[in-house]
């Protein structure tokens, strides 16, 4: 049995993508399930996954860390002298933790945001309406469990009825 989503029509698409990542932490894979979920987020821009597990668009780079260490800020610094764009995604609950360290070590040069944010906005900002808001979940559940079958099917997502049939408040 994967993640169980209980699909609330009516709950903000931060607060759902945070009780995702609260189940993945509960068993300890929180920081795989973020990725996926941000690598199936962009999936239509063809992103490449490298060695050290970020994620590259062009001359952009895409980290996500649920506990950012000094070698990640030393990783964002060799990509800005690289002459890359850094983002940097991190649970919400380590947000504003993280935009003070990462200013004080690589000053005005990382994007950093919350991953539920991040994906929130771009679900949000696609579909101004209850039922594509729900497509628009329905499409990257689906592509986040195709990329897990290949890692983990113990994080699929389990999706309810009422996000499958499209259902609206």
């Amino acid at each position: 049995m994967g993640i169980v989503l209980n699909y609330e029509p009516t709950l903000a698409t931060r607060p759902l993508i945070g009780k995702i990542l609260e189940s993945a932490k509960a068993t300890g894979k929180e920081e795989l399930v973020a990725r996926c979920l941000l690598a199936a987020k962009l999936e239509d821009m063809g992103p490449q996954f490298d060695r050290s597990g970020s994620l590259r668009i062009n001359d952009t780079v895409f980290y996500v860390a649920v506990s950012p260490d000094e070698a990640l800020y030393e990783r964002c610094r060799e990509n800005i002298k690289a002459g890359q764009c850094v983002y940097l995604f991190v649970p919400q609950r380590v947000l504003e933790e993280t935009r003070e360290s990462v200013e004080s070590m690589v000053p005005g040069n990382v994007e950093v945001d919350s991953l539920e944010s991040f994906i929130a906005q771009s679900i949000d900002m696609s579909a101004f309406s209850h039922q594509g808001r729900t497509d628009e979940l329905r499409k990257l559940f689906e592509r986040y469990n195709v990329l897990v079958d290949s890692l983990d099917k113990s994080l699929r997502i389990e999706m309810p009825d009422s996000l499958l049939v499209g259902a609206a408040c």
